[in-house]
């Protein structure tokens, strides 16, 4: 059994085609070309997709990566930066066990070919759904569990009764207070949001033309909702639609509105949006377990699937997350004592140092 592997540097809109056949619906948004386009254009990260065939020269599969690399972080391949969730290994349908295997084993191969000449320091994989095993084998960790969030959508009625009955009490009393829901694709509003919320969050925000560039990209199918409130935008909720589905990317809201539960009032319009749109699934994407974010999204009653990163480091082992210590520490100092418009000019260089 022959595979080889070949690392493009361009981005190839050919692999639509074998996407639409053979991915899995995240991938065909966040590993599709236009994604891809997206995130390379805003932040100009060496590109390099792994792409695999079979003896015949047909191709089998492929994994896009990104190098990212920072002074504060360490330069890292990341398949895949800004993506929620997405990346990792697209392959054909159907193939035996040990081709998937022999594949990953390929795909080390290319890693370290990559890396040698990108200097990198270590290697994130999302969406590890084939064989965990064989990463395991090539030396691969896992990272702090992770879950993704699937809701299917059937009918409005049969998902308000299965609702927690605190979610629906607190999208009744967001009603009562006379939250309005606003559809319009105002960046510069839903950008201001942004930067209220990671403030508060002790998170860096990311620039405004991330936000523009999105919505000039995916246009339709990228929506914004906004919840207004005495005339004045406190919220929003950000989602793309891609192949019958809803995909949660961004959720905002003004700490001293966070009472109206204007998170529960936005997603619960986003669902009857999918609903509307006869959209199957909302996908409200990845949260580390025992987090504020896991915490709200299991009221709403998801199927949940591992989606755990996995690394492979050249070095020392270096877990960017707020869990660890030292990020914990920068996180509360960010909150409580950087003036925001510091905060604001210096963050979307560390986002784009982070890559998420």
């Amino acid at each position: 059994m022959e595979i080889i592997y070949k690392v493009e540097r361009e981005i190839n809109k050919q692999l639509d085609i074998f996407l639409e056949q053979n991915g899995d619906y995240t991938k065909k948004l966040y590993s599709s070309p236009k994604m891809l386009e997206l995130v390379q254009e805003m932040y100009s990260y060496p590109f390099f997709n792994v792409l695999f065939y079979n003896k015949k020269e047909e191709l089998i599969g492929f994994i896009p990566f990104f190098s990212v690399k920072s002074s504060l972080f360490g330069n890292r391949l990341m398949s895949l930066p800004f993506s929620g969730h997405g990346g990792g290994l697209c392959l054909k349908k159907d193939l035996a066990k040990e081709e998937i295997k022999k594949i990953i084993k390929e795909m080390c191969n290319a890693i370290k070919e990559i890396s040698n000449k990108e200097r990198i320091d270590s290697v994130i994989l999302r969406q590890i759904n084939n064989f965990p095993e064989a990463y395991l084998n090539e030396g691969f960790v896992f990272g702090e569990k992770e879950h993704t969030f699937l809701i299917e959508l059937t009918n409005e009625k049969e998902m308000w009764g299965n609702l927690d009955k605190k979610v629906r009490n607190g999208i009744r009393k967001a009603g009562k207070e006379g939250l309005k829901l606003i559809v319009e694709d105002s960046v510069y509003e839903w950008h201001k949001l942004h930067q209220k919320t990671m403030k508060r969050l002790g998170t860096p925000p990311v620039a405004k033309k991330h936000f523009k560039r999105i919505k000039e990209k995916f246009g339709g199918d990228f929506l914004i909702f906004f919840a207004e409130y005495n005339g004045k935008k406190i919220g929003d909720i950000s989602f793309f639609v891609n192949n019958g589905c809803i995909f949660w990317s961004t959720n905002d809201c003004l700490e001293e509105y966070r009472h109206l539960n204007v998170s529960s009032f936005l997603l619960f319009e986003c669902i009857k949006y999918g609903i509307e749109k006869k959209c199957k699934f909302l996908d409200m994407g990845v949260s580390r377990d025992n987090s504020n974010n896991f915490s709200f999204k299991i009221k709403w009653k998801p199927k949940l699937f591992d989606t755990s990163k996995m690394y492979y480091f050249f070095g020392k082992e270096n877990f960017i997350s707020p869990n660890e210590k030292k990020y914990a520490l920068v996180s509360n100092v960010w909150k409580r004592f950087m003036p925001e418009s510091v905060a604001n000019l210096i963050g979307p260089r560390i986002r784009k140092g982070l890559g998420s």
